[in-house]
């Protein structure tokens, strides 16, 4: 902590701080000669207020306060590459939610794709309006809805972010982004700020089935901390049920950079049954092999 004094008298300082959360000031120190302090045993991802403030003979002076967030411990990000199925309720710890007072994140059986991998029984990640018991979302009030998670992107590494989404609600003004917002950083507006990262810009409907989602983190990508963010928004206007869902996100390391393939489909019947025929073009990367994913749509 620095500061500087404009009445040369000051000579001796005192300093106290506390958690946001708390209404107590914890005193350090009251004989401070130096225009500098450090603070120890603080908690690692945590907004305090700090104050500092002239000790004199008779009473001290106005104090000077700011708000400060620590940076985040090795314990505090996810380690990547990694899976979240929402299935685990006690390994959730690390996520965190922000919601409005309606329209709000929950983790429940309602959002699992029961489709995925033929599991029927599990949890999944989605919006409700009446404490988590449905996936319905009120359409007429304005509402800003984030999960996060803290992640720490390396420097020469890439990455992908895949996750199951399903979603109705109204195309265009009803929505996720998935977001990569740099620690420290508000959460509360459904647009990005400066230095976020939009991955993946507005699932739109799904006509309530489960699809698969693939995005990208920017080759180019500052190194540091950030939250990997699911933001809910949605507008005052209309909308359809059900709003978002959101299962199995993954989290991985890429040995290559992402391209826009050109792709096209043939179709031939064979005494077999029918056979498809997939031609790729890829203008940026020469010296690669493919990996080719299919299902049923149903």
């Amino acid at each position: 902590i620095s500061w500087e004094v404009a009445d040369e008298s000051s000579t001796t300082f005192g300093i106290a701080y506390k958690s946001v959360t708390d209404e107590e000031w914890t005193t350090v120190a009251e004989n401070i000669i130096y225009f500098t302090y450090t603070l120890t045993g603080l908690e690692s991802s945590e907004e305090y207020d700090v104050k500092v403030y002239t000790v004199c003979s008779e009473s001290n002076s106005n104090e000077i306060s700011a708000v400060f967030t620590t940076l985040p411990s090795e314990d505090d990000f996810i380690t990547l590459p990694f899976e979240e199925s929402f299935d685990d309720l006690e390994a959730l710890t690390l996520w965190s939610f922000s919601n409005p007072n309606t329209n709000k994140w929950y983790v429940g059986a309602i959002g699992h794709n029961s489709k995925a991998n033929d599991e029927t029984v599990g949890n999944g990640l989605y919006i409700s309006n009446d404490n988590g018991l449905t996936n319905t979302y009120t359409t007429n009030v304005v509402s800003v809805a984030h999960a996060s998670v803290l992640v720490n992107i390396e420097e020469d590494n890439l990455y992908g972010i895949s996750f199951d989404y399903r979603s109705v609600a109204e195309e265009g003004s009803d929505y996720v982004l998935v977001r990569l917002v740099p620690f420290g950083q508000e959460l509360g507006t459904s647009t990005a700020q400066a230095n976020q990262h939009v991955i993946g810009n507005s699932p739109g409907t799904t006509n309530n089935q489960w699809q698969r989602a693939d995005v990208f983190v920017p080759s180019d990508i500052t190194p540091g901390a950030y939250y990997l963010t699911f933001t809910w928004r949605n507008d005052s206007y209309s909308g359809e049920q059900p709003p978002a869902s959101i299962d199995n996100v993954s989290v991985y390391t890429m040995a290559c950079t992402p391209t826009s393939l050109e792709a096209s489909l043939s179709f031939t019947e064979t005494e077999e049954g029918p056979t498809v025929v997939v031609n790729l073009v890829d203008e940026v990367n020469t010296e690669v092999t493919y990996a080719i994913k299919y299902r049923s749509a149903g």
